[in-house]
């Protein structure tokens, strides 16, 4: 029966005057009781149902209390009416209900005329079915209050009331509430932990003067606790203080609900949160002064520019959160009193699809924990905040991607303190803003490892140096996506970082990066910029086991590379426009190789001189003030650069005829006297040039292959990639160069193969290719990428053979594009 239908029957009901039944004090069934149907009662004091007692009310019966009066039930209260039938608790000058029975003339009840129901924890199992409560709240008592009592409250009206409807007190009381409304009170429901909401079920509050909302009071979760949208009162759910999910404690929350924070503190986790709301129905955590989500919950009409929102700390994750998720949901005005809106004190969860607006003091916080939350498709955007991530050590890293920041209006990047806690690997995924920026690193410890991958972009300060410690440093780049170290004002790479404009002249140096662990580590593919502001060259190896391949030092103030002792490979390094030494070997006592290097525009290029054990072979060191020191033919072969040991080990002096030095551009044209000068045997053990590309090669297209001077090997053909490399991912390879047909190869990576008169196939032995189809010069080749997820993080290449129009019996080789299977 609804209210409408319940308002005609008490109206009839109360046409005429009624006789009544004074009762006070204690009653039950057996004393005073069961009240009878159709009768009225008279409270003329407070009733009492004694602990261990039951009192039974009919249908239709009406009791009307009194001022300070009550009815206190310490045993068993069964008011069962009917749709037809309701029991009616009220006022006794409310003569709507069994008509003047005090027979003072016309009156209506108020509000505050009685005190109301009062249920202590003895109470459990007591009933409301169908029953109305009408103008309580005497001295601030609610209409209904739940001291503890697990109660059953269905299909009933409480209304009228000068303070809450139901209150629970703050005690562990979980009633079973259904189908009940709450009208024209201070609120409607307010006192009970979030642990009693999975109890509330398709109840209406309206007219409340405070607002329609379920008012929860703050409380610790113990254990699963599941919110649906049945349960919500109203649009919004609101916390006198967001609850604290203890371990072994798990809050489950419906997508669409929106939660708003009365209390201003973290909704802190330390067991389990799944809150996974979707793109049309997010779940929405903020404060409740926020009418943009939720409607106007306390009915105090729309924020002003002098009232704004207050805030709220935000959402804490701690030490045994594991196995939280948060997706798609929105999170608004948190950050407060030098909190974040998302932090991860040590704990960690899986966030996704969310969004973190409007936030006060900080974003994303960390504290330096070696936690690694999975953070994927987020965004933090505030125009109020200097900052958004603050804490974050380089383990936070491993498992955030595709997010983005909007702080001020403006994007910004992750700025990462140094140290490293565990075998940590980061992708440029990771990224924001197309950089992460750093402190001094030096502290990997010994037995742990750091590995960057292509496309990472790390800017540091004009003071500072990334040295690896005792630990490992892997940097994982590829020829068209290096690892980029460079300056933070340089904004070439990672754009305008600090959004300050472009640099005049050269960007501010940084110190450099030293690599200093006797364990093994690998240097691929390395970009570094603008180094050497405290006078130690860009790049120091003083590691034994460490391999550099594909190094580029570029526009250093102390010199490019130094290598203190070093008996790894060192193959296809490129120095240009230093000051100081491009490549410093003087002190290397290792009998180590330096393999096809290229050193230009620094003022020494390369230094042979001291104590250098090793051996240089295939270089180019041209375009130099002075171009080699130290060098004879015990150290110098098949180099062009020393006048003094032309023709001896096959060494040469003569320009090299790069493409353009002036831009950085030093492959070799094709008439270059470098081609086909180095030695073949090393060119094949080498395998890949600094591009990526075959390190031998048939540049003329006699049928004979051999190995050029310096980092780059000159080729006749390339090829032009489009598309990423995700699961599912539609992708185009098309081959450029002279009119030719191709092969295009995909294979996992695991080997190479020489194969002449073409070159090295670079990809994978030709039987464990994946992939092999016949392409054209200028036509685009698709590529479909699978779609099992099983395939996520495997590496794959693609590298196209060539031939000219009319010819298979000459040939070369692209470059290798190579990336690792995304989702």
């Amino acid at each position: 029966m609804n209210g409408r239908c319940i308002l005609a029957w008490v109206f009839v009901l109360g046409m005429s005057a009624s006789a009544q039944i004074s009762i006070s004090g204690s009653i039950w069934d057996g004393q005073g009781g069961p009240l009878l149907a159709g009768q009225v009662y008279h409270a003329n004091g407070s009733l009492l149902v004694p602990a261990g007692r039951k009192l039974t009310i009919a249908p239709g019966a009406i009791l009307k209390f009194l001022g300070e009066h009550w009815l206190r039930v310490e045993g068993r209260l069964v008011a069962a009416g009917t749709p037809t039938q309701p029991i009616i608790f009220s006022s006794q000058a409310d003569d709507s209900a069994g008509g003047d029975s005090n027979g003072d003339g016309p009156s209506q009840g108020r509000a505050e005329d009685w005190r109301g129901l009062f249920f202590t924890d003895t109470a459990d199992g007591s009933e409301l079915l169908w029953v109305e409560v009408r103008y309580g709240g005497r001295n601030g008592l609610p209409g209904i209050v739940l001291h503890g009592a697990d109660i059953f409250l269905q299909d009933s009206i409480i209304r009228d009331c000068s303070s809450v409807a139901l209150e629970g007190e703050q005690t562990n009381a979980r009633p079973s509430v259904r189908r009940c409304r709450f009208e024209n009170c201070y609120l409607p429901v307010a006192g009970f932990g979030v642990e009693a909401l999975p109890g509330f079920e398709n109840n209406v509050a309206t007219g409340n003067y405070a607002g329609d909302y379920f008012a929860c009071a703050y409380s610790r979760i113990g254990e699963k606790v599941v919110i649906r949208r049945v349960n919500v009162l109203g649009p919004s759910l609101v916390f006198w203080g967001f609850p604290a999910i203890d371990p072994g404690g798990e809050l489950e929350l419906e997508r669409g609900i929106v939660l708003k924070n009365k209390g201003g503190n973290a909704l802190r986790v330390a067991g389990r949160l799944t809150a996974v709301g979707t793109a049309t129905e997010p779940l929405v955590f903020t404060d409740i002064n926020d009418d943009d989500h939720g409607g106007d919950t306390r009915k105090d009409g729309p924020p002003s520019a002098t009232a704004p929102p207050t805030y709220w700390e935000g959402l804490s994750f701690q030490p045994g959160s594991a196995g939280s998720r948060l997706e798609y949901a929105l999170v608004r005005h948190a950050g407060s009193n030098g909190h974040f809106a998302l932090d991860f004190a040590g704990g960690e969860a899986v966030v996704g699809h969310c969004r973190f607006f409007d936030f006060e003091d900080g974003g994303l916080g960390f504290h330096q924990q070696p936690a690694k939350p999975e953070i994927h498709d987020c965004e933090w955007r505030s125009a109020l905040s200097f900052r958004w991530v603050d804490g974050l050590i380089w383990d936070n890293l491993e498992r955030m991607r595709d997010n983005a920041a909007l702080i001020r209006g403006l994007p910004e990047r992750i700025h990462v303190v140094g140290r490293v806690a565990s075998d940590v690997v980061i992708d440029r995924r990771s990224m924001i803003a197309g950089c992460f920026t750093c402190s001094d690193l030096n502290v990997i410890p010994a037995g742990k490892s750091l590995s960057l991958g292509p496309g990472v972009v790390i800017k540091r300060g004009n003071y500072l140096r990334f040295t690896t410690g005792q630990g490992v440093l892997n940097v994982l780049g590829t020829a068209r996506d290096p690892v980029v170290f460079t300056s933070s004002q340089d904004d070439e790479f990672g754009g305008d970082t600090f959004h300050d404009g472009p640099p005049v002249g050269d960007p501010a140096p940084c110190i450099g990066l030293t690599i200093e662990s006797a364990a093994p580590a690998r240097i691929e593919h390395l970009l570094l910029r603008h180094a050497g502001s405290m006078g130690d060259p860009a790049l120091i190896v003083a590691s034994s086991q460490a391999s550099l391949k594909a190094v580029r030092v570029e526009k250093a103030r102390a010199g490019g590379i130094r290598i203190l002792g070093q008996n790894g490979p060192l193959d296809c390094l490129v120095v240009r426009d230093c000051v100081g030494t491009g490549i410093d070997l003087s002190a290397d006592v290792d009998p180590g190789m330096l393999r096809f290097a290229t050193v230009t525009g620094c003022d020494l290029g390369l230094d042979l001189g001291g104590i250098f054990a090793g051996s240089v072979h295939g270089a180019i060191v041209r375009g130099n003030v002075v171009d080699i020191l130290g060098a004879s033919a015990a150290n110098l072969f098949a180099s062009d650069g020393e006048p003094a040991l032309v023709g001896v080990n096959g060494n040469i002096d003569a320009d090299p005829l790069f493409v353009d030095p002036t831009t950085g551009d030093l492959r070799l044209q094709a008439t270059s006297p470098c081609i086909d000068a180095a030695e073949l045997a090393l060119g094949i053990q080498v395998a890949a040039d600094h591009d990526e590309a075959s390190r031998v090669s048939d540049h003329d297209l006699d049928g004979v292959l051999g190995a050029d001077m310096g980092a780059h090997e000159f080729h006749l053909w390339d090829m032009v990639v489009t598309g990423e490399p995700v699961l599912g991912g539609n992708m185009s390879f098309t081959l450029i160069g002279p009119p030719a047909i191709g092969l295009i190869n995909v294979g996992l990576l695991d080997q190479t193969a020489y194969v002449p008169p073409y070159g090295i196939l670079l990809v994978a032995a030709p039987a464990t290719l994946v992939h092999r189809d016949l392409v054209w010069e200028g036509y685009p080749h698709p590529l479909v990428l699978p779609t099992d997820p099983a395939l996520v993080g495997t590496p794959f290449g693609v590298q196209m053979g060539a031939a000219p129009l009319g010819n298979l019996q000459v040939g070369g080789m692209t470059s290798v594009y190579r990336a690792r299977l995304g989702d």
